[in-house]
C-alpha cells in the first residue's frame, strides 16, 4: 500500500487447507483459516454469483487493513491476494450518508443526507432499495449489524416494506456498547436523554392465506448482554448461512460495528502489536490503541469464520465476497489523544468527517472464484463511488459476457460523462428533484474485464442553496473531530475542495507514532468567488500524483483553469438536490422514542405502520 499510486500487489500470505465436509458450528467458530489458492478455467463469460456476502467495516483506517504492517489481518490479506483491490473507491466522510447511497443507489444529497441526520430523518418513499432489486431475480436477502438509517416506523426498518430485507438482526443508531448493547454506550460523555438496549430482531412474512404480511419486530433486551457485538453479529450471520436452502440465491450483508467507537476490545484477543508507550502518552491513549488493534484482529477472525461457512456448505465456488469500509478512519482528537479515534489513513491526509482523501477514499476488495485467473491478485484503478455498490452487486448476480462487453460497450461506457453534459446516460433518475446525472453505475463488467470505469467524476459534497460551504457554526468549529463544512468535487485525477476541508493532519501509520504529531500550518490558501455562495478558500490537488494532498495547485496558471472548470461542474451537479434532513445524529431523540425506552427498556419505532402490515411487537 506504500507503493507509488498503490498499484503493486500486496504481500502474499500462506494459506491453510479447508476441509471439504461441513463441520459442526462450534468447530467452524474456532477456525480462522485463510482462503486457499484459487484455481480453475478462465471463461470469457463470468457467470452470475449465486451467493453474495457483503461485508461493511466501520471506520477502518486506510493504513490499518489488508497489507498493513501495523495490524494482524491474515484473512483479509488472503482475500486481497486472491481477489481484486478497489484502489479508487470513494464514499462520504460519515456513516449514514454512505449507507443511504449504498442501499438506494442514489447520491446521498438527493436523499437529503448531506451529513449524519437526526433519528427523526426520513428516506423518500420512492426509493427502491437493493433488496428489492435482488428479490426480483430470486435472492433471499438479510442484513445483520448496523443500520443507522430511518427507523421511526416499522415500515422503514430494514425488514420493512420500504427497504425489503427478509430479516434484520442488529442495531439502529451510530453505535452501541459492545457488551451491554445499550445506546448511548455507557462510556458516552455527552448528554443522555434516555438509554436503552439497541438490538432489533425483525422479519416480515406473507400471511398463510396469501393476503398481506405480518411484520415481527422483536427486541432481545438483555438476552445477549456480555457477548461481544461483532461476535454476536457473526454468529447470527453464520446461523443464516447454515440454515439457508443452498438451491436459492442468497445476499447477506454483515455491517460490523468494528471499528467504530467506543473502543472496547474483545476479551479473547491478545494484543500482539506494538502500541505507544507510557512514557509518551496517557494510559487511556495506550489502552485505546491496544483495544483498536485487538478489535481489528477479532474482525479479521470473524470474517474468516464466515468464509469457512461458505466453504463448508459448498457455496464458496459460486460466491462473491465484497468487503469495504463506509468512510475513512477516525483520528484521535488533536488536542487530547485520550479521546476520538485510533485509526491512521497514512499516506492519505485527514480522516473521518473531513474532505481530504483520508475521510473519503476507502478500502475495498472483491474476492471470488468466479473471477478469471488473470484478474486475481490485481488492483482495479477505476473510479468507484459508494452509490455504485447497488448496481454493481446486481451486476454480480446477473453475470457478464466479457467478450460482448468489450466489443459493444467499453468504448461507449468509458467516454467522459460529465455532469455538465445533459446527454449523459442516466442510471437512477430523480424526477422529483430534476437532478439527472448518473447516481449509480454497474461497474462489475469493467472490474472483471480490467476495463476503464464508466464513472469519471463524483460530487463528494455539493455546493448549492442548502450547503453553501460556509455553514461553520460555532458548535461545528469547536467540534474536537474538526469536521468539514465545505464542498468537494472529484474528476480524476483532480480534486477540488471549496471552503473548510476539516482536520488537515496526516497521521503516521506506526502505532508508536500515530498519537504524536507536530502542529502543521498550511501555506496561504487562495480564495475564489463562487457566485451566489460567496467567497471561499479553494484547494486543487492531483490525487494521483499527490495522494497526500500536500501540493495545492489552485494558484498555478493551469490549476486556475482546471479549478474554474471543476467549480462550474460542481455547481451544475449540485442543482436540484433537496434540503438536508433534520438535525444531526447528535440531536436529542424525539420524546416519543424516549417514552418507549423508559417503558420497555429498548429502542423501537415510535410511529405506527402505514403499510397495512400486521405489526407484532415483542
Amino acid at each position: 500500500r506504500n507503493a507509488p499510486h498503490y498499484t503493486q500487489p500486496l504481500r502474499s500470505v500462506p494459506r491453510l487447507a479447508m476441509p471439504a465436509l461441513l463441520l459442526p458450528l462450534h468447530a467452524l467458530l474456532a477456525m480462522s483459516t485463510v482462503p486457499p489458492p484459487l484455481e480453475g478455467p478462465a471463461p470469457e463469460v463470468v457467470r452470475g454469483a449465486k451467493y453474495i456476502l457483503h461485508l461493511v467495516v466501520d471506520d477502518l483506517g486506510w493504513a490499518d487493513g489488508w497489507g498493513s504492517e501495523h495490524t494482524n489481518t491474515p484473512v483479509m490479506d488472503a482475500l486481497a491476494d486472491g481477489g481484486i483491490q478497489l484502489n479508487r473507491m470513494y464514499a462520504t466522510p460519515m456513516c449514514a450518508p454512505s449507507r443511504s447511497a449504498m442501499f438506494t443507489g442514489r447520491h446521498p444529497a438527493s436523499l437529503g443526507y448531506y451529513r449524519n441526520p437526526s433519528e427523526d430523518a426520513r428516506l423518500p418513499p420512492d426509493c427502491e432499495h437493493l433488496p428489492s432489486h435482488l428479490k426480483k431475480i430470486g435472492f433471499q436477502t438479510h442484513l445483520v449489524g448496523k443500520w443507522h438509517l430511518p427507523w421511526h416506523s416499522p415500515d422503514q426498518l430494514p425488514s420493512g416494506p420500504l427497504v425489503g430485507f427478509r430479516s434484520f438482526f442488529g442495531y439502529l443508531h451510530w453505535g452501541m456498547d459492545y457488551y451491554t448493547h445499550e445506546f448511548p454506550p455507557s462510556v458516552h460523555t455527552g448528554p443522555v436523554a434516555c438509554r436503552g438496549y439497541d438490538l432489533v430482531n425483525s422479519t416480515r412474512v406473507r400471511n398463510a392465506n396469501g393476503k398481506g404480511f405480518t411484520h415481527y419486530v422483536g427486541s432481545p433486551g438483555d438476552k445477549h448482554v456480555g457477548m461481544y457485538a461483532d461476535q454476536l453479529f457473526a454468529t447470527e450471520a453464520m446461523r443464516i448461512m447454515l440454515a439457508h436452502n443452498i438451491s436459492q440465491p442468497l445476499y447477506l450483508c454483515v455491517a460490523f460495528q468494528g471499528l467504530h467507537d467506543p473502543y472496547q476490545s474483545p476479551a479473547d484477543e491478545v494484543d500482539e502489536m506494538k502500541c505507544v508507550t507510557g512514557d509518551e502518552h496517557p494510559a487511556q491513549t495506550i489502552g485505546k490503541c491496544r483495544n483498536y488493534t485487538k478489535m481489528v484482529t477479532k474482525l479479521d477472525t470473524l470474517i474468516g469464520n464466515l468464509v469457512d461457512i461458505l466453504k463448508g456448505r459448498g457455496m464458496y465456488s459460486e460466491s462473491v465476497i465484497l468487503l469495504h469500509t463506509d468512510n475513512g478512519g477516525a483520528l484521535a482528537w488533536a488536542k487530547d489523544t485520550r479521546f476520538g479515534g485510533a485509526s491512521s489513513n497514512f499516506p492519505l491526509r485527514g480522516g473521518k468527517f473531513g474532505l481530504y482523501d483520508g475521510g473519503l477514499r476507502v478500502l475495498g476488495l472483491i474476492h471470488t472464484p468466479i473471477l478469471r485467473l488473470e484478474r486475481r491478485n490485481t488492483t482495479w484503478d477505476g473510479l468507484m463511488y459508494i452509490s455504485d455498490v447497488l448496481k454493481t452487486i446486481v451486476g454480480m448476480a446477473n453475470g457478464v459476457d466479457i467478450t460482448t462487453f468489450r466489443k459493444k460497450f467499453v468504448d461507449k461506457e468509458t467516454k467522459q460523462c460529465s455532469s455538465s453534459d445533459r446527454h449523459c446516460r442516466i442510471d437512477v433518475h430523480n424526477s422529483k428533484t430534476g437532478n439527472d446525472f448518473p447516481h449509480t453505475f454497474n461497474l462489475w463488467p469493467a472490474i472483471v474485464s480490467g476495463s476503464e470505469s464508466p464513472r469519471k467524476e463524483i460530487v463528494l459534497q455539493p455546493l448549492n442553496d442548502y450547503w453553501h460551504g460556509d455553514h461553520c457554526t460555532e458548535a461545528w468549529v469547536y467540534n474536537p473531530y474538526h469536521p468539514h463544512c465545505g464542498a468537494s468535487f472529484l474528476r480524476w485525477p483532480y480534486k477540488l475542495i471549496i471552503g473548510n476541508p476539516g482536520d488537515h493532519r496526516t497521521v503516521s501509520a506506526s502505532l508508536s507514532e500515530r498519537f504524536t504529531w507536530r502542529p502543521t500550518c498550511e501555506e496561504e490558501v487562495e480564495e475564489i468567488i463562487t457566485g451566489a455562495f460567496g467567497t471561499h478558500q479553494a484547494r486543487l490537488f492531483n490525487v494521483h500524483e499527490d495522494p497526500g494532498e500536500s501540493r495545492n495547485l489552485a494558484s498555478t496558471p493551469k490549476g486556475r483553469e482546471i479549478l474554474r472548470d471543476m467549480l462550474e461542474s460542481l455547481l451544475i451537479s449540485s442543482q436540484g438536490f433537496p434540503e438536508p434532513t433534520l438535525g444531526s445524529d447528535l440531536s436529542p431523540p424525539p420524546e416519543q422514542a424516549c417514552e418507549i425506552v423508559r417503558n420497555t427498556g429498548s429502542w423501537r419505532p415510535w410511529e405506527p405502520s402505514s403499510s397495512g402490515d400486521k405489526i407484532v411487537i415483542s
